[in-house]
């Protein structure tokens, strides 16, 4: 697998694809050099994230190469490693068409490291990643059952093999797709990785917090995957949800406002984060 192959896999804007393409063929030796130390660190930093964001971009996408190779010693097939190595042109096409820039963000290259890892399968609607149960600190939570975190504790210590949900932008979140990406999450990590004994899937994110979610319209679809979880921590954190619904990038006109960026304008506190829990034996 070429760098060229993996472009043409990615689907990248055609503006996009040519810069990175050009670029790589005019700087291959810096490039390599780059990929070669991009995810040593120094200073809790990546060494890649001291380049300016559109070389960051180059050096990602040339590692594609070395990520296809560990799926691939995994037996996974083409179309679920392209459809996870998509995230990067996903992203990369979203900020080029808000801001007519071609860039990675240091916090993307945080993200990516997963995926080089090989850690990441796009199933589906859902991106389901291989770790391990982490609790919220004692600092960030606001508890409304101690009791049932006690019990999940117990079920689910930290460090627990879980597979944890990351929702991309813009992503179906219909029932129907969101059952069936749970449907082929257990028969893909059962097939690919039966050495791990997964117990639970996990989602860290402001989609299921109680105070949002319980405003939402009954058959909104963030509320019937919300309702999927159990959430059993949150804390009152607006950061994350207030970046999601509006990038600095995106110029939205009152006009062309989602009833969700609405409510968040109208009422941010009731925006935040939680951690919500499926247990597989309850699947």
């Amino acid at each position: 697998m070429t760098v060229e192959q993996v472009l043409t896999e990615l689907n990248f804007d055609t503006n996009v694809e040519k810069a990175i393409l050009n670029h790589l063929q005019n700087h291959e030796i810096e490039i390599k050099k780059l990929a070669k130390t991009a995810y040593d660190k120094k200073n809790h930093q990546f060494e890649l994230c001291r380049n300016d964001p559109f070389t960051r971009l180059v050096v990602i996408t040339y590692l594609l190469v070395q990520a296809y190779e560990r799926y691939q010693a995994y037996g996974i097939p083409d179309q679920i490693i392209f459809d996870t190595f998509r995230d990067v042109s996903l992203r990369g096409n979203l900020h080029y068409r808000r801001t007519n820039e071609m860039a990675v963000s240091k916090e993307e290259v945080e993200w990516y490291h997963r995926i080089f890892q090989g850690n990441i399968f796009k199933l589906g609607c859902i991106q389901f990643e291989k770790t391990e149960m982490v609790y919220f600190n004692e600092k960030k939570r606001e508890l409304s059952d101690v009791e049932m975190l006690n019990r999940y504790k117990s079920i689910l210590p930290e460090g627990t093999p879980v597979l944890s949900c990351h929702i991309q932008e813009g992503e179906d979140l219909s029932e129907k797709a969101v059952e069936s990406s749970f449907q082929r999450a257990e028969v893909f990590f059962k097939k690919y990785f039966p050495e791990i004994e997964l117990k639970a899937y996990v989602c860290y994110t402001w989609l299921l917090y109680p105070k949002m979610v319980n405003r939402l319209k009954e058959n909104s679809k963030i509320r019937k995957f919300a309702e999927r979880f159990e959430v059993i921590s949150s804390y009152d954190s607006r950061t994350l949800a207030m970046k999601m619904l509006f990038p600095p990038e995106k110029k939205e006109g009152k006009n062309n406002l989602t009833s969700l960026q609405k409510m968040a304008i109208e009422h941010e506190e009731w925006f935040g984060f939680s951690c919500g829990v499926i247990l597989l034996e309850e699947k």
